[in-house]
């Protein structure tokens, strides 16, 4: 069966990154680099904030207007978007949750980042990403990723 192996994340939808990076500093918090995400499926640029030695959450805003964040801005404003989760094969742990009346974004997992690049305190040779729908798991968009190759943390 396969299971959570960590909670990454939780991401937190703002219109100006600037000022949200402004405020998690003044709490003493420091955020790590930038990570630009230009194309399918995000469209976003994401700044991850460590709480602690192991919970994260992750300022993201739109930057373009093919993001979905620009809508889900549009409609509830600035707050909560998703949970982000690891697991260790997402191809398998989407056909388990499935079977449990999961539904997902995509058919397949989507190569979120170019290698190497910045999620949540580590860097991975890759990401591989889907998204659990909010209307099969109690309104709550879960992300589900999967690093392959070496992974560590980045500064």
């Amino acid at each position: 069966m396969s299971r959570i192996i960590e909670m990454m994340t939780v991401n937190v939808q703002v219109r100006d990154m600037a000022e949200a990076v402004a405020k998690v500093e003044a709490m003493g918090l420091e955020p790590l680099p930038l990570s630009h995400m230009p194309g399918p499926p995000a469209y976003i640029d994401d700044v991850s904030v460590p709480f602690g030695t192991n919970g994260h959450i992750s300022l993201i805003t739109p930057n373009s207007e093919k993001s979905q964040i620009n809508d889900l801005l549009e409609k509830r404003g600035p707050g909560l978007n998703s949970i982000s989760v690891r697991v260790e094969n997402i191809r398998q742990v989407m056909e388990e949750w499935s079977k449990a009346g999961l539904k997902w974004t995509f058919p397949e997992p989507q190569a979120l980042l170019p290698p190497k690049s910045p999620v949540v305190g580590y860097a991975p040779d890759l990401l591989w990403a889907n998204w659990i729908r909010p209307s099969s798991f109690f309104g709550v968009t879960v992300e589900v990723f999967e690093f392959e190759g070496k992974f560590g943390r980045h500064a």
